[in-house]
């Protein structure tokens, strides 16, 4: 058929052309910036999978997944702009909410608290007050909250030891004791050689200190801006730890890659266990949805700042968790 001839579908096709090209146009993708609080570990392999295996591109998301340093902290890069989303324990970022540029919470990941204390027998430490006047190990950033009111709670007074990282000043005798998770240093520490037979452990979950720490936080000016963007994000993030858990395999190729791209020294043997005791974390207790952080449990955390300074005044629930954002 001559185009010439039949002007009405000559109309027709340029119609149809300008529809398709107006909704490749209009289909645009979302860019957000997501850093962890730490470097490429089994800690974030969720987020790791969730990149591999499309499901952030199939949300209409382009995600950035960014470390931090080790001199800095994710909540800076929350500030400078440069993430819009990152990972943080509770406690810290309860103590970084500000009224006048509010820290929220949009998904809480872990349900229960993974800190202990662990102490050489062969040193005369086997229940909480042989603790006192002793020297204990502890990260300079984050995790400090929770054993510090432990310590005040049972009157120790404590030597605080600031530590970058790993076990080898506890191992060392440096310290009498040492603050660690049960995902990394304490799977470590019987890597390196030592007997379970020889630690004192005290887990601070059994001890009225279960505040659960890894969750999701932006800004609220962020939210605002782009809520539809990050309510996909964590619907995907979940898809991708779902994965994680049901192609453990994989997902720890995935996580030694990224780790050796970075430079990191590990074993797939402590990544497997860090994999298996973070998926148990994150397990929802109380038949709770995914994501959400109890009122019950941020009240004792809030109650647990108080008592220790870190803020002046409760945080008002509803203004840190937006629950609509949690699946």
């Amino acid at each position: 058929m001559d185009l010439k001839t039949n002007p009405n579908l000559l109309l027709k096709i340029i119609l149809v052309a300008f529809t398709c090209s107006y909704h490749v146009c209009t289909a645009q993708t979302d860019s957000l910036t997501f850093s962890p609080q730490w470097h490429p570990q089994a800690q974030f392999a969720g987020f790791y999978m969730a990149q591999k295996m499309g499901y952030y591109k199939e949300a209409g998301l382009e995600v950035k997944i960014i470390h931090p340093g080790t001199s800095e902290t994710v909540f800076n890069k929350l500030e400078k702009g440069e993430a819009d989303i990152v990972s943080m324990m509770l406690l810290s970022a309860m103590t970084q909410y500000k009224t006048e540029q509010k820290l929220v919470n949009v998904a809480q990941l872990s349900q229960n608290s993974s800190l202990l204390i662990v102490a050489k027998k062969e040193k005369g430490i086997v229940k909480p007050e042989d603790l006192n006047n002793k020297k204990i190990g502890i990260w300079k950033s984050g995790f400090d909250e929770v054993p510090k009111a432990f310590a005040k709670s049972n009157n120790l007074n404590v030597n605080w030891v600031p530590v970058l990282s790993g076990i080898n000043l506890f191992l060392n005798n440096g310290v009498d004791a040492q603050v660690v998770t049960l995902y990394n240093e304490y799977n470590q520490l019987f890597l390196s050689g030592i007997d379970r037979e020889e630690l004192s452990t005290f887990y601070l979950n059994d001890m009225g200190f279960n505040i659960p720490e890894d969750g999701l936080y932006c800004l609220q000016a962020t939210v605002k801006q782009k809520k539809e963007a990050i309510e996909k994000f964590i619907q995907a993030s979940f898809k991708g730890w779902e994965y994680a858990r049901n192609h453990k395999e994989e997902t720890l190729q995935e996580v030694l890659r990224l780790m050796k791209e970075a430079h990191l020294a590990t074993n797939k043997a402590h990544q497997s266990n860090m994999l298996d005791q973070i998926l148990l974390l994150m397990q929802a207790k109380n038949n709770i949805p995914s994501g959400f952080l109890e009122p019950e449990t941020f009240e004792r955390a809030n109650q647990l700042l108080l008592d220790d300074n870190k803020i002046t005044k409760a945080i008002p629930y509803e203004s840190f968790f937006v629950p609509d954002l949690s699946l």
